[in-house]
């Protein structure tokens, strides 16, 4: 449930370590009524749901050499078509399990622990791009100006003078 908690604990203590207890303040985040639960085995950040393009993304990290997990509760919507749904990890797609209950859906998504960026579309392949086209495109663009900007300046100030050879013979 969305909200603010506090989560405390307690270690009683023992004959080698003694008592101690610490209390940490949790805000948990709404993600309106088509998310009903998030939960990881990962540290989550960078967590962000667009509810209009219905995508979720966030960032994903955990020790080498474990495996991670994500799972998505989401509402039994009727205009939601399991099979529309895209996720990627680190930009590639990749496959996922999405299982049917009674009141909801549940998309599983597991990987190899590191630190990976993840995106889920929803709509899979609809009008909703989960990535920025146009700024790719931009970004691309522009590297290949300055670079043929910079080709030029170096061509300009590196070229040669070109000295006329007499073609007389000098004596010896």
């Amino acid at each position: 449930m969305r909200g603010s908690y506090q989560v405390k604990a307690t270690w009683m203590g023992n004959s080698t370590y003694p008592e101690t207890s610490v209390s940490v303040n949790l805000g948990v985040k709404s993600f309106g009524d088509f998310i009903t639960a998030f939960s990881s085995n990962s540290t989550i950040t960078g967590l962000n749901f667009n509810a209009s393009t219905r995508i979720l993304s966030f960032s994903a990290e955990g020790p080498s050499g474990t495996n991670g997990y994500v799972k998505i509760t989401l509402e039994k919507d009727p205009e939601f078509n399991p099979e529309d749904v895209s996720v990627f990890l680190d930009y590639k797609p990749i496959e996922y399990a999405i299982a049917s209950t009674s009141q909801s859906w549940v998309l599983d998504i597991g990987y190899s622990h590191s630190i990976h960026n993840v995106v889920v579309n929803f709509n899979g392949n609809a009008e909703s791009e989960p990535f920025p086209v146009v700024p790719i495109a931009a970004v691309s663009i522009t590297a290949v100006i300055l670079v043929a900007v910079g080709l030029l300046v170096y061509h300009k100030k590196h070229k040669r003078s070109i000295v006329p050879i007499n073609s007389a013979v000098l004596p010896l």
